[in-house]
């Protein structure tokens, strides 16, 4: 398509002001969201986009906090002092559009956005393109072109696409992508793809999974499990159903098929799957993220979780709190995406109560080793013994007041570390009652057993307490935990809003422990009422709700 507007030199530091990370196509609508810098906006300046219909749109700044962190939230890119920014243009065939700074006195600046990962296209091509009912968009010389899908067209700018990436020296990508235009001949069934951790299954991803199994999904859609083949869980979960080992070449080629990828955690190791190479399948990646969640979220997880950074097309939550704090806070999602449905793994929570004290404190984000590339764990780290949070708990374990009590009343103990922290487990000596775990907790044996918990800050609580169990904070840490950690204070706070007693010392943990165990372990009526008030469900239909839930995005994109 001719150019139809004439460029004014940019700056390097215009250049970077100007940001699309998500592009998609919906309701008759193309829609950009992203991020502009406010200094090179200034105070007499605005956005604008302009079709080649001569129409123009002001692109709105959203009223979301200011982007300061300088890390890898954002497409490993740095924002200071940034807004968001969204614009959403009426689709036609054909048109053009481009995007200007306009100065008070009326005078354009032209803007060549940089694009983020989810913007379906890549800077730096002569043409990068993606399609979507029944429209082609392509992104050449800064500016976004639509017209009419055809096959003879698209094959053409495939063709086009593979020959300016051979070129580039990406002849892996050319492969990944010739083997997925191919299978599309023999896999006619959308693909949905369901997770918990690389290397670990027994979380909300399993119990979603193996609920998926009994319903009519099964016949309408290619399940897998993703998990990989070295996995303690592998078996288990082939049981159940198809399972892909991960990232093996039928993982690749199923990630890039997928309508949903369904996942526990947040981890790009699951939906980020070519790494650096992503954004050469920008144009491929259709499916819809289903978080499914780790746990209730009682902390401001907006940093994390905020639209911009991970782009969450269904997010659950368990409580009518946690829902409005959601929604309420930055991040940046409305009631299109988030749904109250309750936590997959509940349906699975039953009371079997021992004599036995389950200790889980939280991970803390200073003391975590690195990430092994092989193995996708994280690394042994040698300084974690000199840490205050190995020292609390291996006093703990060894308090000769809590260990006597525990002999009197006829209990256990058993002590498991955050799955981040699961190759530090040898630092740590067992007492003569109190166990610790090796390897990952089956958590659901763990709360079943349980008679009382002992944790800090983990959302592990809450599957605690939905069973009526009493709970104890140890938070000896609270005055730095959350300037140290990735996430902030949220809607919960502890002693006001939690489900048993905040200590901050260990002579005041054993003393709520021994106190509870002189009662056998029963939780207090005023805790009894906070847990009622607290979850919004507890019919054992979480795994149903959600699936209606996805089921009615699926058939909207069928419309």
């Amino acid at each position: 398509m001719r150019n139809l507007w004439n460029d004014i030199e940019l700056t390097s530091r215009d250049r970077r002001a100007f940001r699309i990370i998500i592009c998609e196509i919906r309701d008759g609508q193309i829609i950009f969201e992203g991020l502009s810098d406010l200094f090179f906006l200034g105070e007499y300046r605005s956005l604008r986009a302009r079709t080649s219909t001569g129409q123009v749109y002001p692109i709105e700044l959203m009223p979301y906090p200011a982007v300061r962190k300088t890390d890898d939230e954002l497409d490993q890119a740095t924002y200071i002092d940034a807004r968001c920014f969204r614009v959403s243009i009426p689709l036609q065939d054909p048109l053009q559009i481009a995007f200007f700074v306009e100065e008070q006195q009326g005078t354009e600046k032209r803007l060549w956005p940089k694009l983020g990962k989810f913007s379906r296209v890549v800077n730096g091509f002569h043409r990068s393109y993606f399609h979507e009912q029944k429209h082609i968009v392509c992104y050449e010389n800064g500016m976004f072109q639509i017209g009419k899908y055809s096959k003879a067209r698209h094959l053409r700018l495939e063709l086009s696409y593979m020959k300016e990436l051979t070129r580039k020296k990406h002849r892996d990508v050319v492969v990944i992508r010739a083997l997925y235009y191919l299978s599309g001949l023999f896999r006619r069934k959308p693909v949905w793809l369901v997770s918990d951790r690389p290397y670990l299954a027994g979380d909300n991803g399993e119990h979603m999974f193996r609920f998926l199994q009994s319903t009519d999904a099964v016949k309408r859609n290619d399940i897998c499990f993703v998990i990989q083949k070295d996995s303690p869980d592998f078996a288990r979960i082939k049981s159940m159903g198809k399972v892909l080992a991960y990232r093996s070449l039928s993982h690749k080629i199923s990630y890039l098929r997928s309508t949903f990828i369904l996942g526990s955690t947040y981890n790009e190791l699951m939906t980020n799957l070519f790494g650096k190479k992503s954004m050469y399948y920008r144009d491929l990646r259709r499916f819809g993220f289903v978080f499914l969640r780790h746990g209730v979220s009682h902390n401001d997880m907006s940093r994390l979780l905020n639209r911009l950074r991970l782009n969450i097309r269904l997010l659950v939550a368990t409580c009518r709190p946690e829902y409005e704090g959601i929604l309420a806070g930055d991040y940046a999602y409305t009631e299109r995406e988030v749904k109250l449905t309750g936590l997959p793994r509940f349906d699975n929570l039953y009371d079997e109560r021992q004599k036995k004290i389950v200790i889980l404190p939280t991970w803390r984000r200073h003391l975590q080793g690195e990430i092994d590339p092989d193995t996708l764990q994280r690394k042994y780290l040698p300084s974690f013994r000199e840490s205050d949070y190995y020292q609390f708990y291996e006093r703990l374990i060894h308090d000769e007041r809590l260990l006597q009590a525990m002999e009197e009343h006829g209990y256990t103990g058993e002590f498991y570390l955050h799955p981040v922290f699961e190759k530090q487990a040898p630092d740590f000596r067992e007492s003569r009652l109190i166990s610790i775990g090796q390897g990952v907790a089956d958590y659901q044996k763990v709360f079943r057993e349980g008679g009382i918990m002992v944790t800090d800050y983990s959302s592990v609580a809450f599957d605690f307490a939905y069973l009526k169990k009493p709970v104890i904070y140890s938070q000896f840490d609270e005055d730095a935990f959350y300037e140290e950690h990735s996430y902030g204070k949220g809607y919960f706070t502890y002693r006001e809003d939690g489900f048993g007693p905040v200590t901050t010392t260990v002579e005041q943990t054993v003393d709520a422990l021994i106190n509870y165990m002189e009662q056998d372990c029963q939780m207090e009526r005023n805790y009894i009422d906070k847990v009622e008030r607290f979850f919004a469900f507890t019919d054992r239909n979480n795994c149903r709700r959600l699936y209606e839930e996805i089921r009615r995005i699926e058939q909207a994109r069928t419309r």
